[in-house]
């Protein structure tokens, strides 16, 4: 109760507050076709909309802030400067480049916004790091989402990313599918590999039948994204989550069932306490099942130079953490909508879900859609070393 009383009187002094010196931003009608990104160099971050009493989407700028204006990518540039970034300045009300008044309409990037992604070094059990990230200028490289990869199986361990409070309430959204790209991860040909005509082929080779891959009840592996992109508010943003890297195969009916509305009850947990949540996603072990003798047998996407590539994992793991509160909460999934039973060795932690409020539109027990139960993040890590180290925390249950 005490958390609500102080939420609330911070609402009400920042509606209170006069605010001088401060320019705005309408997306509704001063939004560039490319729009930049908006980014405060002192605090080294993105700076986002939310909506406003009339429900429009809004980007304040005070005087003080250092905020420059990007288009990331090579050779990109912006239309109206024809460099890649510029300081935006706010001056009585009113944005001006270079001492000049300008309208945001026509600050546009001449191309798509393109994210770079760094090698460094490390992480996980058996991961090697990757930062997609934005280049600003020298010296100001923004991290958009981490991958620990496993290069020697072509896997994902984990991503890390966060979510962005009430701005999610305002981001964009125009339905389209970007292409996914490889960015040199893999050495077979992803893209064909998660084909369902190839799916069945592979599943004959390995089961002794085809069956098992279908479109009846969604039983065919979809390329199952860690980092959702729903979980951006613009649309450089969302594109850039488009990497076989930060996908594994999911069962579509684990992956359009509670995964699916897991991804979603964080982010309206996020925008409802306006938090900026710190979220990292996993996959452990790699599914079996049965060959026509009955075997157990693992499954992988790819075989290649004698080494199965791309496994599809048994289980899937998110653990959210409120920093700010010393709260987190790790779920875990079963990717296997033929499941009928939880087998003991995939109960890696207590099951705490009982006690979680802020997870919606679930059910549970639910094996077709993806059976799932919730644990501390101090236990889910006694199992899967992959599992972020976060110190004593207690549980993010409301």
């Amino acid at each position: 109760m005490q958390r609500f009383i102080i939420l609330s009187l911070f609402s009400l002094l920042v509606v209170s507050r006069t605010v001088q010196g401060q320019c705005t931003i309408d997306m509704e009608d001063a939004w560039p076709t490319i729009p930049p990104l908006l980014v405060d160099r002192s605090e080294k971050i993105v700076l986002y909309p939310v909506r406003d009493e009339q429900q429009r989407r809004i980007i304040r700028v005070s005087e003080q802030q250092d905020v420059v204006l990007a288009c990331p990518g090579s050779k990109n540039e912006l239309e109206f400067t024809r460099t890649s970034f510029a300081r935006l300045e706010c001056l009585d009300g009113r944005f001006h480049v270079k001492g000049k008044p300008v309208s945001l309409k026509d600050m546009g990037c001449a191309s798509k916004i393109k994210s770079k992604m760094i090698k460094r070094g490390p992480c996980g059990s058996t991961g090697t790091e990757f930062v997609v990230s934005w280049y600003i200028e020298t010296g100001l490289s923004l991290p958009h989402i981490t991958l620990c990869f496993d290069r020697s199986r072509e896997t994902a361990l984990y991503t890390f990313h966060r979510v962005q409070g009430s701005a999610i309430d305002a981001k964009s959204s125009d339905g389209r599918r970007p292409t996914f790209k490889t960015r040199g991860q893999f050495s077979i040909k992803v893209h064909n590999a998660y084909k369902r005509k190839n799916q069945m082929v592979l599943a004959k080779e390995v089961l002794g039948t085809s069956e098992w891959i279908n479109n009846r009840g969604q039983l065919y592996l979809a390329r199952g994204h860690l980092t959702p992109d729903a979980d951006f508010v613009f649309l450089s943003e969302q594109d850039a989550t488009y990497l076989y890297g930060n996908v594994v195969p999911q069962w579509q009916a684990f992956n359009n069932g509670n995964w699916k509305a897991v991804e979603s009850s964080v982010r309206e947990l996020s925008t409802k306490y306006d938090a900026r949540l710190n979220v990292w996603t996993g996959a452990w072990g790699t599914l079996d099942l049965p060959d026509v003798n009955n075997n157990p047998s693992k499954l992988f996407l790819g075989h290649i130079e004698g080494k199965d590539v791309v496994p599809v994992p048994k289980l899937m793991w998110k653990v959210v953490h409120h920093p700010e509160w010393n709260e987190a909460l790790a779920i875990v999934g079963l990717n296997n909508p033929y499941a009928t039973k939880l087998n003991p060795e995939d109960r890696l932690c207590d099951d705490v879900c009982s006690h979680i409020e802020w997870l919606k539109d679930l059910d549970l027990n639910d094996f077709k859609k993806g059976y799932m139960y919730c644990c501390s993040v101090q236990d889910l890590r006694k199992s899967v070393p992959d599992v972020p180290d976060l110190g004593k925390t207690t549980l993010l249950w409301y």
